[in-house]
């Protein structure tokens, strides 16, 4: 048995400081930087947005953000992949955006959730449920973005545990990973 940092999601309650939450609209902590979908030039959907802080001190004050074009007309190839194009982290303060973005208000997502962060104790190689830190549980092989010494674990989300519906294929898991000065982010997906 390991301890894992689980995600529970619980209704959102709104404070003056940003945190971690799924769905709603991002709390920017500098301009917007909204990606765009490579494929169908619109808005990719906000998926979710973690404070570093939660899982590592060092990174206080920073925030990922995580995006990921969904269309519900046709299938768009590259959301599963790292440096596909259709997906998207970025982070906040001074990070480096590696999606063409722009400055919108709002864009598409979902219903909003708030996030309790439970240690709780599993098994070792558990894949179900979504959690932040530690290692990842790969569904397929471990994936890490290239070169893999030069990034770091931050979150799985399992898309059977989430509070709303996101296309990582059949029950899919997302895996979101930061370089290790926490200027860049990544993430990739895996189905069974």
């Amino acid at each position: 048995m390991e301890i894992k940092n689980v995600l529970n999601f619980v209704k959102f309650e709104h404070t003056d400081s940003p945190k971690t939450k799924f769905g709603g609209q991002p709390d920017w902590l500098g301009d917007s930087q909204w990606p765009i979908s490579p494929e169908l030039k619109k808005p990719m959907r906000f998926i979710a947005q973690i404070a570093l802080g939660d899982v590592f001190p060092e990174y206080n004050g920073k925030m990922a953000y995580i995006f990921m074009t969904e269309d519900e007309e046709e299938y768009i190839d590259g959301t599963w992949e790292p440096d596909g194009g259709e997906n998207a982290v970025i982070i906040q303060p001074s990070g480096n955006c590696l999606a063409e973005t722009e400055a919108l208000s709002s864009g598409p997502s979902r219903e909003e959730f708030g996030v309790e962060i439970v240690k709780t104790e599993v098994e070792e190689d558990e894949l179900e449920g979504s959690r932040i830190g530690g290692a990842p549980e790969f569904m397929q092989g471990e994936e890490y973005p290239e070169p893999k010494e030069d990034w770091i674990f931050l979150a799985q989300l399992d898309s059977c545990s989430l509070p709303f519906e996101v296309n990582f294929g059949d029950a899919g898991i997302a895996y979101v990973f930061l370089n290790k000065s926490a200027t860049e982010g990544k993430f990739l997906w895996q189905c069974g």
